[in-house]
């Protein structure tokens, strides 16, 4: 059984504070090499939590939210060639996935985008190499408020085993949520 850590003991936080937000950041104490499925605090000192980073490294298998998540960003390399992460949790509210976030994740099943309605930046390289699909030939959907897709976003994503592309199609917007984007 794989392990469940409680933040207060594997996770600091530091204030955020901004012209537009106000609330946390949460990444894992120095020295700390977490694995297994984790929990995220989704407040502290009651505003929320919203930048995550700094797990680069780990052995993370699961990332799973305590409460509902009010994430606004993935920051710069926050799971970043953590080869053993297999899901994330995708947070509604998160705007932002910073540059090689999900980079090297070659074991994640590619997240849901279309269950992010306010997700409107995606970095260079946000999940190069990473979107592990069994079979292959994945469609990508793109939720319509995205506004930018970095240079290599999705670049590199393969099916394990085959060496195949696994990317089959690639949906930008809806018919209900046409696409905003304006550079890719």
């Amino acid at each position: 059984d794989l392990s469940w850590f409680d933040f207060t003991e594997e996770y600091w936080t530091h204030p955020l504070t901004s012209t537009t937000s106000e609330g946390y950041a949460v990444r894992p104490k120095l020295g700390r090499v977490l694995s297994g499925k984790i929990t995220l605090p989704t407040t502290y000192n009651n505003k929320p939590v919203i930048i995550c980073g700094g797990f680069s490294g780990h052995k993370i298998t699961h990332l799973f939210w305590k409460g509902e998540s009010k994430l606004l960003t993935f920051e710069t390399q926050c799971f970043g060639s953590v080869s053993t992460l297999l899901y994330v949790d995708m947070p509604t509210t998160i705007q932002s996935i910073g540059e090689s976030a999900f980079s090297s994740c070659n074991s994640l099943e590619l997240p849901d985008l279309t269950k992010c309605p306010a997700l409107d930046y995606i970095a260079d390289y946000a999940f190069n190499g990473a979107g592990y699909h069994p079979t292959g030939g994945i469609t990508l959907n793109i939720p319509g408020t995205v506004k930018h897709v970095g240079f290599g976003a999705f670049s590199f994503m393969r099916r394990i085993g085959s060496g195949g592309m696994i990317l089959a199609q690639v949906n930008l917007g809806s018919a209900t949520s046409p696409s905003q984007l304006v550079s890719i």
